[in-house]
């Protein structure tokens, strides 16, 4: 009985000691960072932004890190501050706020009574860093309005960054520029789209 007791003590203790040495989990988040050029004459309209889906192997709390031979490392130890796809969509839509100097930048779901001049929303195949620090944003994305039928504009976009593969701030700050220069690149789509508008048509 005694022996019994012993191994049971033991065991406890190297439970307890098993536990105790496991790394606290950190987390990180996406920021608005835009610092391009702000296109003109857009700050009258209303861009409605979102939704934007994310693949159910990145929109999840852990941080994600491509592998090689199509491996998906997960971090459970490295996690984002807020749900992803969410996130994403916002720090898309307050770079937008910056690049086109419009306060009229709303985020899906908007009241049913506000109508917007254009919407934008996407497709995210990819949107992580490797095991050799190499940020990589893909995502196939449409801009549309509420007065003409069908795609204004759609096309597929690549931005790529580096970043220190054992640092997750740099990588999360790394992907947060990502995001800012697909947000330039809608800005300037829209300029594009209210330059060739004819007059009076908004």
């Amino acid at each position: 009985m005694r022996f019994f007791r012993t191994i049971v003590a033991l065991s406890a203790a190297l439970l307890l000691t098993s536990c105790g040495s496991s790394p606290p989990s950190r987390f990180y988040s996406l920021d608005p960072v835009f610092q391009g050029p702000q296109v003109t004459d857009l700050g009258d309209l209303q861009i409605g932004c979102g939704p934007f889906e994310l693949p159910d192997r990145l929109d999840r709390p852990p941080i994600v890190i491509r592998g090689t031979r199509n491996e998906v490392i997960i971090d459970e130890f490295a996690r984002w501050a807020d749900d992803l796809g969410q996130r994403f969509q916002s720090v898309v839509a307050r770079n937008l706020v910056v690049a086109t100097g419009s306060g009229r930048i709303f985020e899906r779901p908007w009241r049913d009574e506000l109508k917007m001049d254009y919407l934008v929303s996407g497709k995210v195949d990819e949107f992580s860093a490797d095991t050799e620090g190499k940020v990589e944003l893909v995502v196939r994305w449409m801009i549309m309005d509420d007065k003409s039928p069908g795609i204004l504009e759609g096309r597929e976009s690549v931005y790529s960054e580096t970043a220190d593969p054992d640092d997750y701030g740099d990588i999360a700050a790394a992907m947060s520029r990502t995001v800012a220069s697909f947000a330039g690149d809608i800005a300037s789509e829209i300029e594009k789209l209210e330059a060739a508008r004819p007059q009076g048509a908004n």
